[in-house]
């Protein structure tokens, strides 16, 4: 089962949803994987969200993490589990340039892939977002769509194995 998580790094539902993602994941290892995509919550990237729900920083903390992935996808998971956990522009710059250097990601910013895969993910969101725009948004299945937190961890995993037949 693929889960398409739509999510925002400096968004603290979207963090608490992360640590419920990778439980459900660490006990369905075989059976679950989770398709990340950053949608920044920051007008400068994302012109649905009002000036007032703005998270300064988000559309550039989204910019580094796809160019991780891009570079180095193999390291990608302990890139997004720490940057979860501290969700700042110097975290996610200092973190990118351990894994990668300087001029690689430099090199990776550069692509223009990572401006297309943002706009892409607005744009689904926008689309999914119709009457709740809350994140997270979890797809699963191509049958359910969850719009913000569960009410908990314990909950949210009952709710998902019932869902996948797990």
């Amino acid at each position: 089962h693929v889960l398409v998580e739509y999510f925002d790094y400096q968004c603290a539902a979207c963090r608490e949803m992360a640590s419920y993602l990778e439980s459900l994941v660490a006990k369905h290892p075989a059976e679950i994987a989770v398709l990340l995509l950053p949608v920044p919550l920051e007008v400068s990237c994302n012109s649905y969200v009002s000036e007032s729900g703005k998270r300064p920083g988000s559309c550039e903390i989204a910019r580094i993490a796809l160019a991780v992935w891009r570079a180095n996808p193999n390291e990608f998971k302990g890139f997004h589990r720490t940057l979860s956990s501290e969700p700042s522009l110097d975290s996610a710059r200092r973190l990118a340039l351990e894994l990668l250097g300087a001029e690689r990601l430099k090199s990776s910013l550069s692509d223009p892939w990572i401006e297309e895969r943002i706009r892409h993910n607005v744009l689904d969101w926008r689309a999914l977002s119709k009457s709740i725009r809350n994140l997270p948004k979890l797809l699963v299945s191509d049958r359910r769509i969850l719009h913000g937190l569960p009410s908990g961890e314990a909950d949210f995993i009952r709710v998902m194995e019932q869902e996948l037949g797990l």
